[in-house]
């Protein structure tokens, strides 16, 4: 017990005891720590404070005064409230305790009840501003558990919109997938006019001849082999759709800006050409990958892989009005599908990708390249060039093609696809180089497949004057020109670029001069249609008077750049002429 004497003596304390358990407080002053106390509910007596401190309420002695309208201490105030003990009766207080009515300077017994008198130290501020272990740990278990119950509200609320959106998008396709086979059978034809709306070809249902649907057991191993290697690796083990295409062809696409390519499986196509709409599938954007991704899981589900893959096989365009694996082997090589070995199976599979580019028949180094990949696909399948297949008879043991059998085995039959030469199938129409660039468009923009089943109305720009006199010239000019065999003419209509005459070759039907090849798209030397913009160049000139005017002269005579010495057509030199003779000469 701390004795606490005032300066002037004027007060005298007996000692009693008291008994507190309470906590020390955390933080103790250390201006004054003689006036310090150990606990908020302890006894202090002191009549001043020699310190800044803030103060709690309670009975201020000032002297030898005592003031009436003093608060008790905060702390319990009551004697035997807390077992402090009483103050005893025969305290002395020297100079009495005014304030009480009536009774001035009296010398009075100190009321049952208060525990301290004087100056109590206010820890309020200490405690309430403190941020314990104990409140740390509290509010941070507070903030994960309602964290943690928000992320998991967010989660389902995200599941719940997905699984919405995926039923709304299921039940959109849902009668077109149930009927899928239907949806395959069914046809349009597709009518290409010119620009005076004269038919310029039309194209009738290719299912009425060589197309015919078989059974995966009645087509040849190598080809549905080549197919999935080339197309859809996984396609055995995935859903409808490759997460892992998916990532690889957006990491491609950034890396390339645009020209990675996509990452359709063969459920993918499928669902691409047959269910979704013409137009929207079409598009090049996420809206379309997602509902083409959704309906081609759906369409997993519903069918199993041997069907997809027979509607697949079936159904897709090989180039040359050739739909159906079955069409295309007869077109291509007057075979069964059954029957096609590796070589022409890899030169097949290669096609539906870009029927128009690979096309055999027009680019067939591009076709025999795109085979080449093919076959080095087919031997990197899975890392073995093995694959499972789940239809009878090859679902017993894996079917496998190795760099090894393409070397020794199948070597003969890959060199007789490489030498064969591709004839096109009969085809009708007015002006077929350009009806065949227009087929071409069509498959970039909508697909092949769609070109028949929407029964499109395609109206062009051709002129047929302007191609008639095209088609003339050429003629006219092939027997009077040396050393020429076939001739091209493109006219365009300058203010807009709308193809008034499109002349691909002397004769489409002369394979002697290869007359299916559109020479219009084949890299040849401009010969004397640079100039024009030669001759443009030198009116334009250099700024102020170093320019050309048509009655310039110019000297027609031998010139050399280098190891390149020009001469005119004639083989002869006319010497000084007018720049517009010249251009009108050709010189």
């Amino acid at each position: 017990m701390q004795e606490v004497v005032a300066a002037d003596g004027a007060y005298q304390r007996q000692g009693f005891s008291f008994e507190d358990d309470s906590p020390l407080p955390q933080r103790v002053p250390i201006e004054d720590l003689g006036a310090t106390l150990v606990n908020q509910k302890a006894i202090n007596l002191e009549e001043h404070r020699s310190f800044e401190a803030p103060t709690q309420p309670g009975l201020q002695v000032a002297g030898d005064e005592f003031s009436p309208d003093a608060t008790l201490p905060s702390a319990s105030l009551q004697a035997g409230e807390a077992g402090y003990g009483e103050f005893d009766s025969s305290f002395p207080l020297e100079g009495g305790i005014e304030g009480f009515p009536g009774q001035p300077g009296a010398q009075k017994q100190a009321p049952i009840g208060p525990k301290m008198i004087g100056i109590h130290p206010d820890y309020s501020e200490a405690y309430g501003g403190a941020w314990d272990r104990a409140s740390l740990s509290k509010w941070g278990l507070r903030v994960a558990v309602f964290g943690g119950i928000g992320t998991l509200v967010v989660i389902f609320l995200v599941v719940m919109g997905m699984l919405a959106f995926y039923l709304s998008i299921v039940n959109k396709y849902s009668q077109t997938i149930e009927n899928l086979g239907a949806e395959a059978a069914s046809f349009e034809t597709t009518i290409i006019y010119d620009g005076e709306g004269n038919v310029l070809a039309e194209f009738n249902d290719p299912r009425g001849g060589a197309r015919k649907s078989v059974p995966l057991n009645e087509i040849s191993p190598f080809l549905i082999h080549a197919t999935i290697s080339t197309e859809d690796e996984s396609y055995y083990e995935n859903p409808g759709f490759s997460i892992f295409g998916i990532v690889r062809a957006t990491v491609r696409n950034l890396q390339t800006g645009g020209g990675g390519g996509g990452a359709s499986t063969i459920t993918q196509q499928l669902a691409r050409a047959l269910v979704l709409d013409t137009a929207f599938a079409s598009q090049r954007s996420a809206q379309r990958k997602i509902e083409e991704i959704i309906v081609a899981a759906e369409i997993a589900r519903r069918y199993d892989k041997n069907q997809i893959l027979e509607f697949y096989l079936n159904e897709i365009y090989y180039g040359n009005q050739a739909y159906g694996i079955e069409a295309a082997a007869q077109v291509y090589f007057n075979k069964t599908a059954l029957d096609l070995n590796p070589g022409e199976a890899a030169l097949l599979a290669g096609l539906p990708q870009a029927p128009a580019v690979y096309d055999p028949v027009v680019n067939r180094q591009t076709a025999i390249l795109r085979m080449d990949d093919v076959l080095r696909l087919m031997t990197e399948a899975n890392g073995t060039g093995c694959l499972q297949m789940q239809h009878e008879p090859y679902n017993t043991q894996s079917f496998c093609v190795t760099q090894a059998d393409l070397e020794e085995s199948y070597v003969v039959q890959i060199a007789e696809v490489k030498i064969k030469t591709f004839t096109p199938p009969t085809f009708e129409a007015r002006y077929p180089h350009f009806v065949n660039y227009v087929w071409q468009r069509l498959e970039d923009s909508y697909g092949a497949q769609r070109i028949y089943s929407s029964g499109f109305r395609v109206y062009t720009t051709i002129v047929p004057r302007v191609q008639d006199t095209a088609q003339q010239a050429v003629a006219d000019e092939i027997p009077v020109t040396p050393r020429a065999n076939n001739g091209s003419v493109v006219a365009l209509r300058v203010r807009d670029g709308a193809i008034l005459a499109m002349v691909g070759s002397a004769n489409f039907y002369d394979e002697s001069i290869g007359g299916q090849v559109n020479v219009a798209f084949t890299p040849q030397q401009p010969g004397s249609s640079i100039k024009p913009l030669v001759y443009l160049t030198a009116f334009e000139g250099l700024g102020g008077d170093d320019y050309w005017y048509p009655g310039t002269i110019a000297w027609d005579v031998p010139s050399c750049w280098g190891n390149y010495c020009p001469r005119n057509f004639s083989g002869s030199f006319l010497g000084p002429v007018s720049v517009r003779y010249a251009l009108g000469q050709s010189l």
